[in-house]
């Protein structure tokens, strides 16, 4: 049999300022990462499809993650009862509940992740991105009835440029921008060698009480690093971000639980703080200084991010 093929792609994000007080409607700054996630839709031209397959691969091309989804005129059922099947299963129904003809012919779908999953650059929202993209539904509204969160990763996920981003009360604010071509030389991610669950870290946040002060001093560090090309003052930038943010949310900097003694750099937590990725700001060479310190995972920030 026949099968017709339709692919989509979604890009992974970091989002360097404005973590949790985005939330909140701090502006941000993100970067959509090079690497993401793939989807291949196979369709046949038979008869009304009464089930179809959902196949999972990681970045290494393991398959992590197959179902088999039975079809009928109200909703999409799976037998099985991992969380990962469970939240794939509440996105295909909020999609078969708009749009129930695309699975009219559906025969198959494959995903292709292209980081490994503890990295948290966004295996859940790039999922969304890409039904939101096959489907033709809105990527926010499907974001919102299913894993929540505020929005950034789906702005990056179609994004080829960095972006400010701010939730406003009457919608989505995305602005495409560049980074100054003096600081992108001198930024690195380091992976902390664990994930963050950035949905607890979410309600934790949630539950302290809002800052009208803060929201506008990171807002205002968003603005600087954006247009920010001297790395002393990025580095300041950073600093200040983390002070804040860290007086807020009463945790300790990265930089002073993890690395107190390193004086020539700056280090800003991205996301929930914890676990993912920091984002280091030097004019020195360092990879050799994290990897003494079982940090082997660092990314340039020129060849990693558009």
């Amino acid at each position: 049999m026949a099968l017709h093929k339709r692919e989509f792609h979604a890009n992974g994000k970091l989002l360097l300022s404005g973590e949790y007080v985005v939330l909140d409607g701090a502006l941000a700054l993100a970067v959509p990462a090079k690497k993401g996630q793939s989807m291949q839709v196979f369709e046949h031209s038979n008869e009304k499809s009464t089930s179809f397959e959902w196949k999972a691969y990681d970045y290494n091309g393991e398959l992590w993650l197959q179902e088999n989804f039975q079809l009928s005129d109200l909703k999409i059922e799976s037998q099985s009862k991992s969380e990962a099947s469970k939240m794939l299963t509440a996105l295909l129904n909020v999609v078969h509940q708009a749009k129930p003809e695309i699975f009219d012919k559906l025969s198959k779908i494959e995903t292709h992740l292209e980081f490994p999953n503890d990295w948290g650059f966004g295996s859940s929202s790039t999922l969304v991105s890409l039904l939101a993209l096959w489907s033709g539904i809105n990527a926010y509204e499907l974001l919102a009835v299913t894993t929540g969160g505020s929005g950034y990763d789906i702005a990056c996920a179609q994004a080829t440029t960095p972006i400010f981003f701010q939730r406003e009360k009457n919608g989505i604010y995305v602005k495409p921008v560049q980074l100054h071509k003096n600081i992108l030389p001198h930024l690195t991610f380091v992976h902390l060698n664990r994930k963050q669950n950035s949905r607890e870290a979410v309600i934790e946040y949630q539950q302290l009480p809002k800052s009208p002060t803060l929201i506008e001093e990171i807002s205002n560090i968003s603005l600087k690093m954006q247009l920010c090309d001297n790395v002393r003052e990025f580095q300041i930038l950073m600093q200040r971000h983390e002070w804040l943010l860290s007086t807020h949310i009463n945790m300790p900097t990265v930089h002073s639980v993890l690395f107190p003694d390193l004086d020539v750099a700056a280090v800003k937590s991205l996301g929930a703080w914890g676990g993912d990725f920091v984002m280091v700001c030097s004019e020195k060479k360092l990879e050799n200084y994290f990897s003494e310190k079982g940090y082997k995972t660092t990314l340039s920030a020129e060849n990693f991010c558009f």
